[in-house]
């Protein structure tokens, strides 16, 4: 078996060998910003994106971005890592934290099979909180909300939960970020509803106003009943792919526009 290694700060190192200083900040302040993105074929999926992405994060939390964090600074730190895996397609976590005046990152990766799933994916409503829609709620911060949660899935056997803003409309799962196809219109809750601004959620959106099988892309106000009467609802999370689900209570879906979607995707990776 492969030792888990991880990029830390520049270094490669054991994960086991890994060393915390017990006086970092983060231990007060939890600020740890994360962004996961995936590696197909050896290619980091839409690395610029998820670069900007995790900058704009950064100066939203007043972290000072230091001059050497550029673009090819962020994938070569990613490369480096991805030297020591052998295998094709993974799952890549790059986390930022802020200690005693200073920017550290730390980068792991994990094997991943492929990108697009078809599964019996079982998912319910959770009712028991509701998602906050504020400017920092969209923001990638290590949440231990979402680790209670995938607590509360794996007691209940459950994969994912569909989670409401306080307005009980839909906003995103604990995973990613929710679509749902009906005709020709795909719908997907807004980022005041509560959703993350992901960039996986960003790329369906903009490559699916370009395809000829929908005449509607929407961004709005979603309410749970919804997903019953969709034809196709599947789930985009970042770092791990889309997963299409096969029903959800008594609803059957298909697969078929979900599908050029993924099409879509790939096509414009290579």
């Amino acid at each position: 078996m492969q030792e888990e290694l991880i990029n830390h700060n520049g270094q490669i190192v054991n994960i086991t060998a890994a060393k915390l200083d017990l006086s970092n900040d983060f231990f007060e302040n939890g600020l740890i910003l994360t962004e996961k993105l995936m590696v197909l074929s050896h290619k980091i999926l839409f690395a610029e994106a998820h670069y900007f992405n995790l900058m704009a994060a950064m100066r939203i939390s007043r972290i000072e971005i230091p001059l050497s964090f550029t673009p090819e600074f962020f994938e070569q730190q990613i490369q480096l890592l991805l030297e020591e895996y052998a295998t094709p397609h993974l799952s890549v976590r790059f986390d930022v934290y802020y200690s005693k005046n200073k920017v550290h990152f730390i980068i792991k990766a994990e094997k991943a099979k492929r990108f697009y799933f078809i599964k019996d994916h079982k998912i319910d409503l959770y009712r028991e909180a509701y998602v906050g829609n504020t400017f920092f709620d969209r923001l990638n911060f290590l949440n231990p909300v979402n680790h209670i949660l995938e607590i509360y899935c794996k007691e209940n056997d459950f994969d994912d939960l569909l989670l409401q803003n306080d307005q009980k409309k839909l906003a995103r799962s604990v995973h990613g970020s929710v679509f749902l196809i009906s005709g020709t219109k795909l719908s997907t809750p807004s980022i005041e509803d509560g959703a993350k601004d992901s960039v996986l959620r960003s790329k369906i959106i903009s490559l699916a106003k370009k395809l000829p099988e929908f005449d509607e892309v929407v961004e709005g106000e979603i309410f749970p009943f919804a997903t019953t009467k969709a034809e196709e609802l599947f789930i985009a999370i970042d770092g791990k792919g889309v997963i299409s689900l096969e029903s959800y209570k008594k609803t059957k879906y298909t697969t078929d526009y979900t599908k050029s979607i993924i099409n879509a995707i790939q096509e414009s990776v290579k």
